[in-house]
């Protein structure tokens, strides 16, 4: 019963793959998990070559919850090799780019103090990486830098830092707080739904109601 519950965050490294096993060799997400018995999903917004956030677990309608196309707030920077010109933000603004995802809920410019790059954050309640990607490239494909340069740094309320996950790889249990958290932060999902998410049902013939995209 307690592996029917399990779940765990992983901060995700570029290229490693979200499948168990990969025909190219490829690492996948399950190297870094520290117990390989478990079965385990990834759940969240990343592809093979994004890095960031995500959840790892088996419960169903938690992952129904926060697939691609269902709404959680979600915040990603993108390290670009030159700033950005006011036209290009003005557009990513108004969504111009992200097609039926919609418009971005909030958008940031600024400079990473470290490394004096430029980061553009951007949080979205619907869009997975590879949309914004596609959004990005359509406007300043030659400003990404290419070596892994879209992380996802936080899920509603939670984030890298604050779950203590800020090192590339690193992996550990989610607390039954933490997802609390992670649930109360969208307030468009049905009772029913939270209901089931928040005690991890796994019944056969779980019914998730459908949601329109915005166009």
């Amino acid at each position: 019963e307690e592996l029917a519950t399990t779940s765990y965050w992983l901060h995700k490294p570029p290229g490693v793959v979200l499948t168990p096993e990969d025909p190219l060799k490829r690492p996948t997400f399950m190297r870094l998990l520290p117990d390989k018995s478990l079965t385990l999903a990834p759940v969240g917004r990343l592809d093979d070559n994004s890095s960031g956030l995500m959840l790892l677990t088996n419960r169903r309608p938690l992952a129904d919850l926060l697939a691609a196309g269902s709404p959680c707030p979600t915040t990603y920077e993108v390290e670009l090799k030159h700033p950005l010109h006011s036209r290009h933000l003005a557009r990513l603004e108004r969504g111009e780019t992200f097609g039926r995802w919609g418009p971005p809920k909030s958008l940031h410019v600024g400079i990473e103090p470290e490394t004096g790059s430029y980061q553009l954050r951007i949080e979205h309640d619907f869009a997975p990486a590879s949309a914004l990607r596609t959004a990005l490239g359509r406007l300043l494909d030659r400003n990404i830098v290419a070596y892994g340069g879209l992380t996802c740094v936080g899920l509603g309320e939670l984030n890298l830092e604050t779950l203590g996950l800020e090192e590339e790889g690193s992996c550990r249990p989610a607390t039954e707080t933490e997802i609390e958290q992670l649930l109360s932060s969208e307030s468009c999902w049905t009772t029913s739904q939270l209901e089931d998410a928040h005690r991890g049902f796994q019944g056969e013939g779980h019914h998730r109601e459908e949601r329109s995209l915005p166009m």
